[in-house]
């Protein structure tokens, strides 16, 4: 069966922001747990649910969930 993730994208940010969180929620009901990674890592890193933005310009994140018994494995960015 297909689980869907809802990334909660947060609010613009500028290279002089401190670090920010970042969540997401899953339709999955066996692991309701999502992992985060950076698209853009000479821009943004990724440490658990922690972006710290290293350069100017664009940060894509992408929020996953790996496969159940039940679910396939899911993105969002």
């Amino acid at each position: 069966a297909s689980a869907s993730i809802t990334f909660n994208a947060p609010a613009t940010k500028v290279y002089t922001d401190a670090t920010f969180s970042v969540s997401a929620t899953t339709t999955n009901t066996d692991d309701t747990s999502v992992s985060f990674s950076s698209e853009t890592p000479l821009i943004c890193t990724v440490d658990g649910s922690t972006v710290t933005i290293l350069a100017a310009g664009s940060c894509e994140i992408t929020a996953s969930r790996s496969a159940t018994a039940r679910h396939r494995a899911e993105m969002s960015s």
